[in-house]
């Protein structure tokens, strides 16, 4: 793995409650950016009237945002090489 391979970004938002498991809303397809995918996500924030997201960088390809009673992350994976597979 070097900082070239073809990564693909995702937004995902989460009620921060006990009360919910799973995503409130994430991004419907991989960004091939962090840019691409905190737009994508800046505008579901405006949807859903969340006001603007506090940031800190977890770690490298991976960002926490909160706001109150939800938290947003934007997160990268590394994408498949070579061919791909007849269905």
């Amino acid at each position: 793995m070097t900082e070239n391979d073809p990564r693909g970004w995702l937004a995902i938002i989460y009620a921060d409650s006990a009360y919910v498991g799973g995503a409130v809303r994430r991004t419907e397809r991989l960004h091939w950016t962090y840019a691409d995918a905190r737009q994508e996500l800046d505008k579901r924030m405006i949807e859903l009237k969340l006001g603007p997201v506090a940031w800190d960088e977890l770690a490298d390809h991976t960002h926490l945002g909160r706001v109150p009673h939800h938290v947003v992350i934007i997160t990268s994976i590394l994408l498949p090489t070579g061919f791909i597979p007849a269905v």
